[in-house]
């Protein structure tokens, strides 16, 4: 049965509130966050959601990075974005139809895999390596994100370095902390 568009939204509102939850254990001093929205006829819980998680770090739902205004090329705007200050630090995107097998096939040459899938007629498979690329375009064009994650309800974590170097064992922790940690991947985030 397919996914209703009910069924997504909530997954991506799940997650704001997870990762929200789970940022400020780890970079607000164990705080709760304090839940914060724009009075706006804009779009009800979408617009202007954010989370004060401490410490002068901010998870903000869908912000848009405008040309110059934090974009260095096009307008963009992903699910959430972690805020220092006015700074930029980590990016990250609810894709709930990610699965085990997806990530396992990510070690495969993207360009093979992609070209295979795209003869099978498997869409649902390029649209996953599509969003991939799509954190490699959040990780570029913000000015600051050293990191972009998709998160998704499975069990494997896979994180590619900037230096070439696979990871497949870390946690939000591991993202969140260390300034070194700069690339793309994909990390569980299953409710519970």
């Amino acid at each position: 049965m397919p996914l209703t568009t009910d069924a997504l939204t909530n997954y991506e509102f799940w997650c704001f509130f997870r990762l929200a939850e789970e940022l400020a254990k780890i970079l607000g001093n164990r705080q709760q966050p304090l839940f914060s929205a724009l009075e706006s006829d804009e779009g009800g819980l979408r617009y202007g959601l954010s989370a004060e998680l401490g410490n002068g770090y901010q998870l903000v739902y869908n912000r848009t990075f405008k040309h110059g205004e934090g974009s260095y090329s096009v307008s963009l705007r992903p699910d959430f974005s972690l805020m220092k200050g006015k700074q930029l630090c980590l990016v990250f995107d609810a894709k709930f139809r990610f699965d085990d097998d997806d990530i396992s096939q990510l070690s495969k040459p993207l360009e093979e895999e992609m070209e295979k899938s795209a003869q099978e007629g498997d869409i649902e498979r390029l649209a996953k390596h599509a969003d991939i690329c799509k954190m490699h375009t959040y990780r570029d064009a913000l000015i600051g994100c050293r990191a972009a994650v998709v998160v998704f309800p499975g069990t494997q974590r896979l994180f590619f370095r900037t230096n070439g170097k696979r990871e497949d064992d870390f946690n939000l922790s591991d993202i969140a902390q260390n300034q070194c940690w700069k690339g793309v991947g994909a990390l569980p985030l299953v409710p519970k």
